[in-house]
């Protein structure tokens, strides 16, 4: 609980340094801890941008000073998942008065294959436990509006959409659809009745204090829309229909014996070989991240609520029934993908993504939260419905019971995961950041390559308690674009050629005081010749002297002088190879500091950069041109 980390290496690490932040900056007002400075020094980045503001990692504080960050983030996400059960079976339960179909109920939402595989490092997003208490309450106040309830609907509201980005759209558009649905069912119940315009004025004077009792708490998001409503990124469509969902995603599970063992152990069973080798293979490789694509409701729940509808259609019923189609339609992107081949059918969040806020929500799959929360219910209620009709043909409560135990048993089957990853964080903590950690002084350290997906780098930034230059952003702003180009002196130009004047005073302007090149990621990045080249002109630059090799991390020290000038590396790129030998062969630059430079290093940044550039769907054959696409 204290040494291993939930899920597979990736962004659980992300979220790792994120936790840092929040215990560092908790006192330094609202829009202090929404520019995370301790990455991408000293300009920082916007957590709203990076999927880093949560609500849980407030939560998390107390945790963290009592147990430590692998303590704290292990700890609240076993809770969200738990939490998000338990309020899926409060809202079921509210609706059934079934305990057992409410158990269903809650089994489906807390722990389906959405929130499971998100567990991977989705921090705050597989536990969206507030969501279900806001449809409950909003329930009650449809049903029977007092102030109460009305003011708690708010604030229930306004506690999702500060667990994520994503939720917080998702539960606007879900409070706007059910707004509109169940107005269009009373107008259409009134009008049936002949009672359209009757004291309907007098309805809407009666509805007014609720309204102003539920909008009160909303004044909580404003903060947050004003500092999210600058620099807002905006992603092509093509962004959009990457991460958007297939409809097979909702009844063909990604592994239906074991969630994550299948991508190892595709034999495991014939259905699973079947639809890795015909349809899941295209989607990983060639569609988006399958992460994103695991939505599979369950066959059971799927079939209880197709039940519930055809056994009842009442209005609570037919509402959520609706709801959950629009939002797997909307989950479903601008451009409708069937069996993970594109089509030219136009859906309509093709009009949505021209719209404020949501142009930044390009995970769109992610909508799939809602026809997951909707089958959920409407299986409690099919499964309720039935209890009741066995119970009329005169069988046995036990009986009943036992049937229930079975379905309920079937369906956590069903969700089954298999054996849940674990990470060490131990393993990516870098000889180099511990070395960084027993230096005395607050400063900063420049890492190269500068990139922009480092997404260890809050991480490293915990280990070693230095700022780094380097960070994770999707879309990176001009300014800091142009900040990450202009201190890029040891990095090759857009032609190869080490072009960029090297400003040491301006590094010690900036307090930045080590030098770190991580040589398997540069190599990779750029080629073992840049790397060459690189290492031989920060030997010869005044200024800087070197520390030492760190596991495969050569590290300089940014000396503090007033004299120094700036340094043109354009005169020392044009150097030739056999040039740079004779330089190693006279011994001015240490040869230990090379290494073995290895491609395949299994270096962690190593690891993050190649893995961010495979995973690029648009990415092409000539690695060295997509790298400098995203490394600076």
């Amino acid at each position: 609980m204290t040494t291993m980390l939930l899920g597979a290496p990736g962004d659980n690490m992300f979220w790792l340094g994120l936790l840092g932040w929040y215990a560092k900056s908790y006192g330094i007002g609202f829009a202090g801890l929404l520019n995370d400075t301790q990455v991408f020094y000293p300009l920082g980045v916007n957590l709203i941008y990076v999927s880093g503001f949560s609500l849980d990692g407030f939560l998390a504080i107390p945790l963290i000073f009592l147990g430590g960050y692998v303590f704290a983030y292990n700890l609240i996400s076993v809770l969200s998942l738990a939490l998000s059960a338990f309020t899926s079976y409060l809202l079921a339960y509210d609706i059934t008065r079934s305990r057992l179909a409410s158990v269903l109920g809650g089994i489906i939402f807390g722990f389906g294959v959405f929130q499971m595989v998100h567990a991977l490092g989705h921090f705050s997003i597989f536990g969206p436990f507030w969501l279900p208490l806001f449809l409950l309450f909003l329930n009650r106040t449809l049903k029977q509006c007092t102030l109460t309830r009305a003011f708690l609907t708010g604030v229930f509201f306004v506690l999702t959409c500060l667990t994520n980005g994503y939720l917080a759209v998702t539960a606007t558009l879900l409070l706007f659809a059910l707004a509109v649905i169940y107005s269009l069912q009373f107008l259409l119940g009134r009008w049936r009745a002949g009672l359209l315009c009757v004291r309907s004025l007098a309805w809407l004077r009666r509805a007014l204090p609720s309204l102003v009792a539920f909008a009160a708490p909303l004044v909580a998001l404003v903060p947050i829309l004003l500092y999210a409503s600058g620099n807002v990124p905006s992603w092509p469509i093509s962004e959009f229909e990457v991460w958007s969902a297939d409809p097979i995603d909702y009844v063909i599970p990604i592994a239906p014996c074991s969630l994550f063992q299948v991508l190892h152990y595709p034999e495991c069973s014939i259905f699973s070989a079947v639809s890795r080798g015909t349809l899941l293979g295209q989607r990983i490789t060639a569609y988006g991240n399958w992460v994103e694509h695991s939505l599979y409701v369950g066959i059971i729940p799927l079939l209880l609520a197709v039940y519930a509808l055809i056994r009842n259609r009442d209005l609570l019923r037919v509402r959520y029934a609706l709801v959950g189609l629009l939002f797997f339609v909307f989950s479903l992107g601008p451009v409708l993908h069937v069996a993970y081949h594109r089509t030219d059918i136009q859906l309509p969040y093709a009009f949505l993504v021209t719209l404020p806020l949501f142009s930044a929500a390009r995970s769109v799959a992610r909508f799939g939260i809602v026809p997951l929360v909707c089958v959920s219910l409407l299986s409690s209620m099919g499964l309720d419905d039935w209890l009741r009709r066995v119970a009329g043909a005169r069988m046995s409560v036990r009986r009943r019971q036992m049937l229930a135990f079975f379905l309920v048993g079937l369906t956590v089957l069903e969700f089954y995961p298999g054996t849940y990853p674990l990470t060490d964080p131990q393993q990516f903590s870098g000889s180099a950041y511990v070395w960084l950690s027993h230096q005395a002084g607050s400063y900063a350290i420049l890492e190269y390559p500068v990139t922009h997906v480092d997404v260890l780098s809050g991480y490293h930034v915990l280990v070693s308690g230095k700022e780094t230059v380097s960070g994770f952003v999707n879309i990176p702003s001009k300014a800091l674009s142009d900040y990450l180009i202009s201190v890029s002196f040891f990095q090759p130009d857009q032609t190869g050629a080490f072009s960029r004047p090297i400003d040491v005073p301006r590094l010690a302007e900036l307090n930045i005081r080590f030098i770190l090149f991580h040589k398997a990621a540069y190599a990779a990045a750029f080629g073992e010749q840049a790397l060459v080249k690189a290492l031989a002109v920060a030997n010869m630059t005044e200024g800087l002297s070197y520390i030492g090799d760190f596991e495969g991390t050569a590290l300089y020290q940014v000396m503090p002088t007033q004299s120094l000038g700036t340094h043109d590396a354009s005169v020392d790129s044009n150097a030739t190879l056999a040039s740079l030998g004779t330089l190693f062969a006279k011994n001015a630059y240490p040869s230990s500091l090379m290494g073995n430079v290895n491609l395949s290093a299994t270096s962690p940044i190593a690891e993050r950069t190649v893995a961010r550039l495979s995973l690029n769907p648009h990415t092409n054959n000539d690695a060295n041109s997509e790298a400098r696409l995203r490394i600076w």
